[in-house]
């Protein structure tokens, strides 16, 4: 215990060498983290026009939304997780496909991610074709969904390098600091024992 509290009456250096080993450590983790690969659908959304004899009117955010929820929903991910051999479970799928729509509701933008360039276009594709398929069975009859052309070439997903110093960096102080806190209550612990 006296050798530990020795090195530990030393903890500014402590502290320094700490946070240098957690940065190098979180800076390699970043560096050999595997590649993210993303593959973008766009698909234009259009209600159906009203129509006799009520002439009634679908706002396009309803249609949008609903064909939305159905091209991210358990069976579309079932579906496409078959689709694609059962490479992915349907868990799989649905964590890495992501539907926005865009302003004003008339667009649906489909994102795709996975760690190799060509599933993440396989993914894309089959998310698109059987997301698609199950939207306009169950939207009103007349409703327009129609991709605006092919889902894109996949491209790497890289983090900006601000971002990762940051990461690094804010990891390294928060573990030197708990060090620091952790050095400091050993010693209080211990001129506490020596008191007569």
């Amino acid at each position: 215990m006296v050798s530990l509290v020795a090195a530990l009456r030393r903890q500014r250096l402590l502290m320094a060498v700490v946070g240098v080993l957690i940065a190098v450590a979180v800076a390699a983790g970043l560096a050999t983290r595997p590649p993210v690969y993303r593959s973008v659908a766009v698909v234009t959304v259009a209600p159906p026009p009203p129509a006799p004899p009520d002439y009634g009117y679908i706002p396009a955010f309803e249609t949008a939304r609903t064909a939305r929820d159905i091209v991210q929903s358990p069976a579309v991910a079932d579906e496409v997780a078959r689709r694609l051999g059962g490479r992915l479970t349907p868990g799989e799928v649905a964590s890495r496909i992501d539907v926005t729509a865009g302003s004003g509701w008339q667009t649906l933008t489909i994102v795709n991610e996975d760690g190799s360039p060509t599933d993440a276009e396989a993914l894309a594709r089959a998310s698109l074709e059987i997301g698609l398929t199950a939207a306009a069975d169950a939207l009103p009859e007349n409703s327009q969904l129609e991709p605006a052309g092919r889902p894109s070439a996949a491209t790497e997903v890289r983090r900006p390098l601000a971002l990762q110093v940051v990461m690094v960096l804010g990891v390294a102080v928060a573990g030197a600091v708990l060090i620091g806190l952790l050095a400091d209550g050993l010693l209080a612990r211990e001129r506490r024992g020596r008191r007569p």
